[in-house]
């Protein structure tokens, strides 16, 4: 699969530099290529990435073509940074960067090479485990990286990072440490801490192998002290079951989900992935506390309301639902599908302003939401509001042309409207389509 997504962008690239010297501007356009990190295959014991801070995540491939071949061939061996990316486009533009931008233009680096202190930073451990997160600076020949158990490596003559050197040079490490706090403090803007991702984004996430979660803040990071040093085969199975859930081998991720949890109890992803799985094999008197437990130990985290609430609502507890999904919503009020559903928990419950409400913001933020258009209309329809269930239902036909209950839905609302010929005609199309269903 690897290999395979290699030669996938390979294949894009190819079509896209085609795509530039057809239209004759490949000779003037600039174009950068880089990767957003590395790969990890054991190297201090992590598998995948998002851990660690070493080489084998951060360092990455960085290209540029500048317009006819300027600069062509040449390379900077000193460090250079993604944040010099924006600088440098800017620059070839005629754009001064904006006060706020970190980097440096790397023009004027390939004339005058300088090598430049690079920083990087992960979160992931406390988002994910409740760990310490962890900060590096690459300054000359060392690597330095914050951690409860801080570490320095001399690439220069341990180019992998293998050997810790922090206790021997301690006058090191205690200059490199004050200059990235200097470091963080320059770049570093006042900020809510918050991640806001909602359902849809989180899907995405574990499409990609990563564990979505919205629940720590900057002083949950303050008050971590595990190393994830100590931790990273834990994480590693965390992982491990992840892909297994990705591909459909939810009966061979749980015990890893399982073993995570006592590994480490307080894992808050691990029950809300755990109680996912128990879902997915319609266990739901399994999840409800796994569900409740990530709750209990994220109540700021909005994707752990929002499974909660579905796992609720898949044991028809609709009352205990509304105010799960009333929280998702307010911590990703950006989320249309966290609006659905609470629209769907209002309507059940017979709060028609409210599921209204609902329905509305979600056709606002996805006009093109099947489900919102086609309970909408049916709620509007039950409600005997035939002229505002048209729109909505003729909207969810056209968007799933082979589904038999719009057709249903509109021939019932046809008929309220007196406008027989079309309600036959709707009820004619919905009896085809369900007979189609049954006979594939």
């Amino acid at each position: 699969p690897y290999d395979g997504e290699i030669a996938y962008v390979d294949s894009a690239m190819g079509k896209l530099f085609a795509g530039l010297r057809a239209k004759g501007i490949s000779q003037n356009a600039v174009i950068a290529i880089m990767a957003d990190h590395g790969e990890a295959f054991g190297e201090h014991g992590e598998e995948r990435h998002g851990m660690f801070l070493y080489d084998q995540t951060i360092h990455v491939p960085l290209l540029i073509k500048f317009p006819k071949d300027r600069l062509a061939g040449s390379r900077v061996d000193g460090k250079v940074r993604l944040v010099d990316v924006a600088p440098t486009l800017l620059q070839e533009a005629g754009l001064k960067p904006p006060a706020a931008v970190q980097g440096q233009a790397l023009q004027d680096m390939v004339k005058s090479p300088a090598d430049r202190a690079a920083y990087a930073e992960t979160s992931y451990p406390t988002r994910s485990f409740g760990w310490s997160g962890l900060h590096s600076l690459r300054s000359g020949k060392y690597l330095y990286i914050q951690a409860p158990k801080r570490e320095l490596y001399d690439q220069s003559a341990d180019p992998s990072a293998e050997k810790n050197v922090a206790n021997n040079l301690n006058a090191v490490a205690d200059t490199l440490s004050s200059q990235l706090k200097e470091l963080q403090l320059k770049t570093t803007r006042a900020r809510s801490g918050k991640a806001t991702i909602d359902p849809a984004q989180a899907e995405q996430l574990r499409a990609l192998g990563y564990l979505a979660s919205d629940s720590a803040s900057d002083t949950d990071e303050a008050n971590a002290t595990t190393d994830p040093k100590d931790k990273i085969a834990t994480a590693n199975l965390l992982h491990q079951a992840l892909v297994d859930m990705e591909m459909d081998q939810v009966e061979a991720a749980i015990p890893k989900f399982e073993q995570v949890l006592k590994d480490e109890p307080n894992a808050h992803a691990a029950y809300l992935e755990l109680g996912r799985a128990w879902i997915r094999q319609e266990q739901f008197g399994k999840a409800l506390p796994l569900l409740q437990k990530a709750v209990e130990l994220s109540p700021d985290s909005g994707i752990a309301h929002f499974e909660l609430g579905l796992a609720l609502v898949k044991t028809g507890s609709w009352e205990a639902a509304a105010p799960a999904f009333e929280t998702a919503v307010a911590k990703a009020p950006r989320s249309a599908e966290a609006h659905f559903d609470l629209g769907g928990v209002y309507a059940r419950l017979k709060r028609i302003p409210e599921a209204t409400q609902e329905f509305e913001t979600t056709l606002k933020l996805d006009p093109d939401h099947y489900k919102a258009n086609l309970i909408y209309g049916h709620m509007l329809l039950l409600e005997r509001k035939p002229m505002a269930a048209l729109p909505k239902l003729q909207k969810a036909a056209k968007l799933q042309p082979d589904a038999g209950e719009p057709h249903l839905y509109l021939a019932q609302t046809y008929s309220l409207l007196g406008q027989e010929q079309n309600a036959r005609r709707e009820g004619a199309l919905a009896d085809r389509m369900r007979a189609n269903q049954s006979h594939p």
